[in-house]
């Protein structure tokens, strides 16, 4: 489940980037200055945190459950904004809520940042704490002002843009879809090799009567159209 975890946290991390490359320049560094603070100010939760307690939050699926629900909505929300963007694109018009909702970084994201946080502290447990919070929140800056412009960079179409991140939003309801399919924890029933014979008998008979009416009706309307041609 934790690795299931790890990948969509990947694509929430690039989902974001992605998209703040579709925003202004100063919006996206205000998002990557708070996502900082948000960082810098938690440390002190995180360290209080350890490895075997991070294990038994992927291993609950009630909260994995509620984590792939809410994960599903976001998405969906992303993908409401991407059309509204994208009419827009095209020079159509868009309703005022969703040129709004456009600019909804989601809340996975602090997710995101928070688990890469922890795993930061668990491999440099040996650097001073508070040095290592204000690194770690000196590097979400960069890596949220850095990469939106090298994607843009990278690739300037913006529609180009917008289908890269159609594509990310695809991998993220996957990824929701399956962590709630694993929390179900569907049973399969027991296979049996016993054959109902009664159903196929029905089944051949209804597939064997319908081309025998088809046959009869077409020799009818041929019977019947010979007869008007003379």
């Amino acid at each position: 489940m934790e690795r299931i975890a790890l990948v969509v946290l990947v694509l929430v991390a690039l989902n974001s980037m992605f998209q703040l490359s579709q925003w202004n320049k100063n919006i996206g560094w205000v998002l990557a200055v708070v996502l900082a603070v948000i960082a810098y100010s938690t440390y002190p939760w995180i360290i209080e945190q350890n490895k075997s307690q991070l294990t038994l939050w992927f291993d609950d699926p009630e909260k994995m459950q509620h984590a792939a629900v809410l994960l599903l909505i976001e998405t969906f929300v992303f993908v409401l904004a991407d059309l509204s963007l994208l009419k827009k694109f095209l020079g159509q018009p868009i309703n005022k809520a969703m040129a709004y909702v456009r600019y909804f970084p989601g809340v996975a994201i602090i997710v995101a940042v928070l688990y890469a946080q922890m795993q930061c502290f668990y491999t440099f447990s040996t650097v001073d704490f508070d040095a290592l919070g204000r690194y770690f929140a000196i590097g979400v800056a960069c890596t949220f002002v850095v990469c939106p412009m090298v994607i843009r960079w990278l690739i300037p179409e913006r529609i180009l843009r917008l289908e890269m991140r159609y594509l990310l939003n695809f991998g993220l309801l996957l990824g929701s879809i399956i962590i709630s399919v694993l929390c179900k924890g569907l049973t399969y029933p027991k296979m049996t090799t016993s054959f109902e014979w009664f159903p196929f008998f029905i089944a051949t008979a209804i597939i064997l009567g319908t081309v025998l009416l088809g046959w009869v009706g077409s020799v009818i309307i041929k019977q019947i159209k010979f007869k008007w041609k003379y």
